[in-house]
């Protein structure tokens, strides 16, 4: 058996300014660099063999800060990166509420250049079967990465 755990990073600048993420980047903030802190803190004691984490610049700093107990380093991968919500990452949310409410009941982003489910999975799924190919029996892996990314991981996971 392998143990997967999953972590999202701290609260960001485009959290604050409440602009849409997604694809595009944005730095934690001095409470998302806390957040993380703390999250090492309370997961220090658990055995992580590897840990893996979005290639986003705010996934990596969590990681290698909740890595730093455990002296093992985060490595980057660009499939678990956030859902891509195309055109409007990194746009005002309040700007285009509805526009947005509406994508988010459908999940289907594809027309303003983003993502669906099935894409999503597309990405996602040779991830997990590549790192649990490569983990041994046993290992506790620790996965920091977003949100969403997460949402959609459970909506996906369902279809396995």
């Amino acid at each position: 058996m392998i143990t997967f755990y999953y972590v999202r990073h701290g609260e960001t600048l485009f959290n604050q300014l409440n602009r849409m993420q997604g694809a595009c980047d944005s730095p934690l903030t001095i409470k998302g660099i806390a957040q993380a802190e703390e999250t090492a803190s309370v997961l220090q004691k658990v055995p992580f063999d590897q840990c893996y984490c979005s290639s986003s610049g705010r996934a990596r700093q969590a990681a290698e800060i909740i890595c730093r107990p455990h002296g093992i380093r985060p490595v980057p991968d660009d499939a678990l990166r956030e859902f891509d919500f195309g055109d409007y990452d990194g746009e005002n949310i309040s700007t285009f509420k509805d526009l947005i409410n509406a994508h988010h009941v459908s999940d289907d982003w594809t027309d303003v250049h983003g993502e669906n489910i099935t894409l999503f999975a597309k990405r996602t799924r040779p991830f997990f079967t590549k790192a649990a190919e490569k983990a041994e029996e046993g290992n506790t892996i620790l996965i920091v990465s977003h949100g969403s990314f997460f949402m959609h991981l459970l909506d996906t996971a369902k279809t396995l």
